[in-house]
């Protein structure tokens, strides 16, 4: 059984209790241009694993991650159709492919006998989520009712003005973590957010607030939605676990 510091068990524990909503959404701030990448993995699941099982295998891993280098932040994801994954921040798409390459793909069908899907996007512009105080939301949380809402589309020609379109029409919402517009080769856009909240999600994701992503976006907009039962900001924890005591980091298999 893994083994992890007192103070970052409530740390984490505490980061889970969701924050009070905002009086009013924030807008999604375009600054400049950034490099960061986003990849989203889906892994089908053991047909005779129950999520709990799952989420727990999620927390014992958390040392593996910790000392990945490069790695950001982490969301540990569940989708509907059962299959587990992650969502994954780099500070660059070189750092992504680095360790989304071959090796990650056969450790995969070794382990779980199926290969993974691996989407790698450019995340242009991220913003963090704030409380109605104007705080970071934690970036971090155990066992937690979080989200993963992925919007996607293929833009053609007009990714700048699709992208200024949907980030008018999402903004900062109450109850993001993080919020990113992201491009991928052949001309995609979309945005991927991490909620704290599933609840705030779907109050978000109306079937009407969909139909205008879909007027900004095209016709082709599909929205994709994952559980996130466990995320981390890897930065910040991997020195709380480096101070644990017999913290035992043997990798547990590819998630």
């Amino acid at each position: 059984m893994t083994r992890y510091s007192g103070a970052l068990l409530m740390s984490l524990a505490a980061c889970a209790t969701t924050p009070p909503p905002s009086t009013s959404p924030t807008p999604f701030v375009m600054g400049a241009r950034e490099t960061k990448t986003l990849v989203l993995t889906r892994v089908a699941s053991p047909w005779w694993a129950p999520d709990f099982l799952i989420t727990g295998k999620f927390i014992d891993s958390i040392p593996e991650y910790a000392a990945v280098p490069a790695l950001e932040h982490k969301a540990y994801t569940l989708s509907d159709d059962r299959r587990f994954g992650g969502l994954y921040l780099w500070p660059d798409r070189a750092s992504a492919e680095r360790y989304f390459d071959e090796a990650w793909h056969a450790r995969v069908r070794k382990v779980r006998g199926v290969d993974g899907d691996v989407q790698i996007l450019d995340a242009v512009w991220t913003v963090a989520g704030e409380t109605a105080e104007g705080t970071a939301l934690p970036h971090h949380g155990l066992r937690t009712e979080g989200a993963v809402t992925w919007v996607w589309a293929q833009a053609g020609d007009d990714v700048s003005a699709r992208l200024e379109g949907l980030a008018r029409l999402h903004g900062v919402p109450p109850g993001v973590v993080r919020v990113s517009l992201v491009t991928a080769p052949g001309g995609g856009v979309g945005l991927v957010a991490l909620w704290n909240s599933h609840a705030k999600a779907r109050s978000f994701w109306t079937p009407a607030r969909l139909d205008e992503a879909r007027a900004v976006l095209g016709a082709t907009t599909q929205l994709t939605w994952f559980r996130a039962p466990v995320f981390l900001d890897v930065a910040a924890d991997r020195s709380a676990l480096a101070a644990s005591p017999a913290l035992d980091t043997a990798p547990v298999g590819a998630r």
